[in-house]
């Protein structure tokens, strides 16, 4: 298998960065009263949509560095499990201690979580919306469209390297799945931003060439605009663009890119819900918080490089273990 050029690899991480960190200021700016900023941070959710772009993208690429083939479709689960479950699972628990520990402040509002009940149960398997649980954290829900995806695109990918004839009538069969199938508990509400991905990963393995990328993506951004509003425009045509493009490394944001789950997982239940929403029991004015604000991101990027180091990488370096029967790079 040939593989794609590193430097798009890099591209793809510093995208991955890029959308974290929108998401984590969407939510702290969540934390002040300033309806402007307020406003603002809202659009690095934005970043929610990113993410589902760059893993339609990056996802079959991975599968088309490691020689996938259908008969590995559990080794595939089993190695995103292993991936993103540990610090999925670690970050549960850590809520759960947050939940106790705030029950010892004499400004507690909130009631203690039970760690023992079904809600957990449905956490484990991504099924708390399917089953009418509560998610403990609000980005919990975008990691079950993510894990949903995986089971779709485990099946789906041998039929994206058929004749490009079928590919291009399978893709354009699949945009019209997100119109018909809406609702938003399942990965086909969200699969016209996955499918960007996808065709952008066959344009670049040279299963279908330009001539045919250019007008397919056009029909894709239509339609994303008519699901998504402008944001089904903005975050396809640069996130494809970036990942294109913008492909020199910058450290920061290779950084951010890097720890860019871990900062995803922790950001709202050590960051707001944590650090922040304590904090602001001291800090009452308008302008502090804005301070609190500004000075809690360093803190929450920190902590997540250390969530990262201890957690998540140890959890990357198992799943990359796990390897496919037809692996031949």
């Amino acid at each position: 298998m040939q593989s794609l050029e590193n430097k798009q690899i890099h591209s793809v991480t510093m995208l991955r960065g890029i959308a974290s960190l929108g998401v984590c200021i969407a939510h702290l700016t969540g934390t002040i009263n300033s309806e402007g900023l307020k406003q603002i941070g809202q659009y690095g959710t934005w970043g929610v949509s990113v993410f589902f772009i760059i893993s339609g993208f990056i996802i079959p690429y991975s599968l088309y560095n490691s020689g996938y083939k259908i008969a590995d479709y559990p080794k595939f689960l089993l190695r995103r499990i292993v991936r993103l479950d540990p610090p999925y699972i670690l970050t549960i628990i850590g809520i759960f201690a947050l939940s106790w520990l705030a029950q010892l402040s004499p400004h507690h509002t909130s009631e203690l979580i039970d760690p023992i009940s079904k809600n957990t149960l449905y956490h484990l398997f991504y099924l708390v919306e399917i089953l009418n649980g509560k998610w403990l954290i609000v980005v919990f829900w975008t990691l079950a469209i993510e894990f949903q995806f995986y089971l779709f695109l485990g099946l789906l990918y041998p039929l994206l390297k058929v004749k490009w004839l079928y590919t291009i009538l399978l893709l354009l069969a699949l945009s019209a799945i997100p119109f018909l199938l809406t609702d938003d508990r399942f990965v086909t509400n969200y699969l016209l931003m996955f499918l960007s991905g996808i065709l952008f990963f066959c344009f670049k393995i040279k299963q279908i060439n330009f001539s045919v990328y250019l007008p397919l993506a056009i029909v894709l951004v239509i339609l994303s605009y008519f699901k998504s509003g402008i944001e089904g425009v903005i975050c396809p045509i640069i996130s494809i663009c970036f990942i294109e493009f913008l492909n020199k490394p910058f450290k920061p944001l290779i950084f951010l890119g890097t720890i860019s789950y871990s900062l995803y997982l922790i950001h709202t239940p050590f960051g707001t819900d944590g650090l922040i929403n304590f904090l602001q029991n001291y800090i009452v004015t308008d302008s502090g918080r804005i301070w609190l604000m500004c000075l809690s991101l360093p803190v929450i990027i920190f902590f997540a490089w250390l969530f990262y180091i201890v957690v998540e990488r140890p959890s990357l370096k198992l799943a990359k273990k796990i390897r496919y029967k037809n692996l031949n790079t």
